[in-house]
């Protein structure tokens, strides 16, 4: 509720600000040993997708998407929850579907961390956006952001 005693407006994520280029993105610093990957046994690691299907992905085919996590569930979540509705407040995966995942931890190389767009709270407001941007399905303008955080002149490593 606002101060007002009304219920806050229903957030329409819209896409990306044309001056998106222009903004000064928070960056985050991250070393890839504090990230975790669920993936097919047989996909070989890092795998950078570029199905053009997922939430982040490049609808252009062009450049690929790796989905990771802070923590395990997270990691889990981004590879096995993006198509399943929560029953009772669960998520139901199949055991073949669960068994057929590794969980990846990346080595750390020397003088290497990989620079994340902060797209969260204040960051993610300040560039247009709010968090229908994790949320929104179809995945149609989460990809428009996908690319205008691509492209911007930081040379982001991801979000």
């Amino acid at each position: 509720m606002t101060r007002s005693g009304t219920p806050p407006p229903a957030s329409v994520l819209q896409l990306p600000l044309p001056v998106f280029s222009k903004l000064d993105i928070k960056a985050k610093e991250v070393r890839p040993s504090e990230l975790l990957r669920s993936g097919p046994r047989n996909s070989g690691e890092p795998y950078f997708g570029r199905l053009g299907l997922h939430r982040f992905d490049d609808p252009g085919c062009t450049y690929g998407t790796c989905y990771l996590g802070f923590d395990l569930s997270t990691a889990l979540a981004e590879t096995l929850l993006h198509d399943v509705s929560a029953v009772n407040g669960q998520f139901v995966v199949e055991r073949t579907r669960f068994n057929a995942r590794w969980i990846v931890r990346f080595d750390d190389v020397p003088g290497q961390v990989l620079k994340l767009a902060d797209m969260t709270g204040a960051s993610l407001l300040k560039a247009g956006g709010d968090a229908a941007l994790s949320a929104l399905w179809p995945y149609d303008i989460p990809q428009r952001w996908s690319q205008q955080i691509y492209a911007h002149p930081y040379d982001f490593d991801g979000i």
